[in-house]
């Protein structure tokens, strides 16, 4: 917290990306879903008080992966339903294609929750060869 303060000061950062939240540790003793509260809480309260976005990757429980429709849900949060409750936007991502080696994947994209605005499903292509997610083509 003290660093993003700090970089936010400093060089005027304007978003902070923290990628992969269940691995943060914050105060040892505390259970698994104890410690992801006060994480995801921390990171709430240090994205109002320097009035930047802070973008959090989160695993998912593997229930997901175990139905027939793969689609995730917002309440598959691994550890804690706290990630939910204090993001103002949750986006999942999940393949559409079973092709592994396939150069480019059809991903679904899910806007689980957004305070200030639309809820749905997107559907994007990744080019595995560049990293990069785009809309598929205009089919008119």
């Amino acid at each position: 917290a003290a660093m993003v303060r700090r970089a936010v000061r400093r060089h005027g950062i304007r978003i902070v990306f923290l990628d992969y939240l269940q691995i943060v540790e914050h105060l040892r003793g505390r259970n698994e879903v104890e410690e992801l509260q006060a994480i995801s809480r921390g990171l709430k309260l240090l994205s109002m008080s320097c009035r930047i976005p802070i973008v959090a990757l989160a695993q998912l429980n593997r229930d997901s992966a175990k139905r027939e429709n793969e689609k995730p849900r917002i309440s598959e949060f691994r550890g804690s339903g706290s990630i939910e409750q204090d993001a103002d936007d949750a986006y999942l991502l999940w393949r559409l294609d079973d092709e592994p080696s396939a150069t480019v994947h059809r991903i679904g994209l899910a806007i689980a929750k957004q305070r200030n605005g639309p809820t749905g499903d997107i559907e994007l292509l990744f080019r595995r060869s560049c990293v990069r997610f785009e809309e598929p083509e205009a089919r008119w």
